[in-house]
């Protein structure tokens, strides 16, 4: 798993954790080709990650140094300090039942977003209450964020909206 670190945590290269890992599995003797990270979300270090961090697998193409893999993991792993932006946890090798493993699981994630929202007028707490009814249990449909499109496909995914919650401040 891995987490990041601070509200606009930067890494490296470009901000995302597979950059950040690639660097740090070359730095620490691991000779390949390639790789590629296959996230559950929250790959780029320009969001805050909260909680014990996230499942990802790597494919690593071409690895010259198999044998080293274990080792390196360690490393990568001892080698996070607490001021990098991006840190890991229990790293292992997996085969590709661990990349079917991540792929089904990441369907059933049930995300929590907090917002703080504001009226230049006074709302009655029956209009929040509304708001609350309107808004659980719909269904949106999400287009791909524009700071992820050099990654991943323009797609619209459909969202469901399972509760909303709404406190005054």
């Amino acid at each position: 798993a891995w987490l990041v670190r601070g509200a606009h945590a930067r890494s490296p290269a470009a901000g995302s954790v597979e950059e950040c890992l690639h660097k740090l599995l070359r730095d620490n003797g691991l000779l390949f080709q390639n790789m590629q990270l296959m996230g559950s979300g929250r790959e780029d270090a320009d969001v805050r990650m909260l909680g014990s961090g996230r499942p990802f697998v790597v494919d690593i193409v071409d690895c010259l140094n198999p044998a080293d893999l274990n080792s390196c993991l360690r490393s990568v792993e001892a080698g996070c300090g607490k001021d990098d932006p991006v840190w890991f946890r229990n790293l292992q090798v997996c085969n590709r039942d661990g990349r079917d493993e991540l792929n089904k699981a990441v369907g059933t994630y049930c995300k929590t977003y907090r917002c703080v929202c504001w009226s230049d007028k006074a709302v009655s707490k029956n209009s929040l209450e509304q708001v609350c009814l309107l808004l659980s249990g719909k269904t949106i449909v999400q287009q791909t964020p524009i700071r992820v499109l050099h990654r991943r496909v323009r797609d619209s995914r459909r969202r469901t909206i399972h509760k909303v919650e709404i406190e005054p401040v």
